[in-house]
């Protein structure tokens, strides 16, 4: 009895009964079964794939910045405010600087720093700013010799460096996209300098 219900599940009518017929049937069973094994795989959550972010090098990124806008703002302790913001292209720098109320336009070709409103020559325009830190290269070529912290999150690395200029302590926090400097801030003798360089 159990032999005749086996063989009428598989499709046979007799166990010796076309042996043809039991072949195909043990085909289609097999390849259903391995039908369903694919599939289990198929639907089966895998662990996703980590996405890995590949950063230029940061010598690299510095040297896209051959013009470039800037804007520069500096704040001390004492809560004052000086801000630069202009363009530097084909060796001429042009921009405006603010401090409290005045507006000082200038253009600076070589050595000479000019006020564009009224033509005459300023004396010193930075002040005791940190400027030898205003332009990419100057950035780049006095860190290129010091090691980095380095830190990432996401799309976005800091590049943290420490050192010492003029007998004191100065820090550097860069913060760069994949290709490109997002902002730069600088902590030099209670003043902070936050500088960005754009394309």
């Amino acid at each position: 009895m159990k032999e005749k219900l086996k063989n009428k599940f598989l499709g046979i009518n007799e166990i010796s009964d076309n042996k043809e017929k039991s072949i195909i049937m043990m085909l289609l069973w097999t390849v259903f079964i391995i039908g369903v094994i694919f599939y289990i795989n198929a639907n089966t959550p895998t662990e996703e794939e980590k996405h890995v972010i590949v950063f230029d090098s940061i010598s690299d990124i510095f040297n896209v910045y051959k013009s470039y806008n800037y804007d520069i703002s500096i704040k001390d302790i004492d809560g004052n405010k000086v801000s630069y913001k202009g363009k530097y292209e084909e060796g001429i720098n042009t921009g405006k600087k603010i401090k409290d109320e005045e507006v000082i336009n200038y253009k600076i070709d070589g050595e000479s720093v000019i006020n564009t409103d009224n033509e005459e020559v300023i004396e010193d325009l930075y002040e005791d700013d940190l400027s030898y830190f205003f332009t990419p290269s100057n950035i780049y070529n006095y860190l290129s010799f010091l090691s980095a912290k380095e830190k990432e999150d996401g799309d976005i690395k800091i590049y943290n460096y420490e050192y010492v200029y003029d007998d004191k302590d100065i820090t550097f926090d860069i913060t760069t996209t994949v290709n490109r400097i997002q902002e730069i801030v600088i902590a030099y003798d209670n003043h902070v300098y936050n500088i960005k360089f754009s394309l």
